[in-house]
């Protein structure tokens, strides 16, 4: 659960027992989380004064919120993880980061394809699917 002013960060077990916490730092905002395709979850959290998003991972197992890795970008919205790529949306179009290797690709730019700022994210939920299982779509 993300709190009010999406500033921290609220792992309940099944009962609703609060299990483990994550609260941000000054200028972070935790974003809308991912589902791996085991089932975890994973929230961009985007620090407004460094301009990098942490990828928190919630560790149900042993109860507490690790940081799986920092980049230099803003994560408008996580899509989804294929194999070693993880497609996300910033400012710019959807990127496809090879997380192993670590480069960072630009697969669609709204500017270049006519989207609108006001129509993008959530939006291309449909699009980004086709992208990550339509290999020929996949730059």
């Amino acid at each position: 659960m993300i709190g009010d002013n999406s500033d921290s960060l609220f792992v309940l077990d099944m009962d609703g027992k609060n299990i483990s916490e994550y609260y941000c730092s000054a200028g972070e905002q935790i974003g809308k989380p991912m589902n791996t395709e085991d089932g975890e979850l994973i929230f961009p959290c985007y620090n407004k004064n460094d301009k990098t998003t942490s990828l928190l991972w919630v560790d149900v197992k042993n109860e507490n919120i690790k940081t799986l890795a920092t980049i230099n970008d803003i994560i408008l919205q996580l899509y989804g993880l294929k194999e070693n790529n993880l497609y996300y949306e910033n400012n710019d179009g959807i990127i496809r980061w090879d997380v192993t290797s670590g480069t960072r690709k630009l697969i669609f730019e709204f500017k270049e394809n006519g989207v609108l700022e006001n129509l993008r994210t959530g939006c291309w939920l449909c699009l980004i699917n086709r992208l990550i299982r339509m290999t020929r779509f996949v730059l």
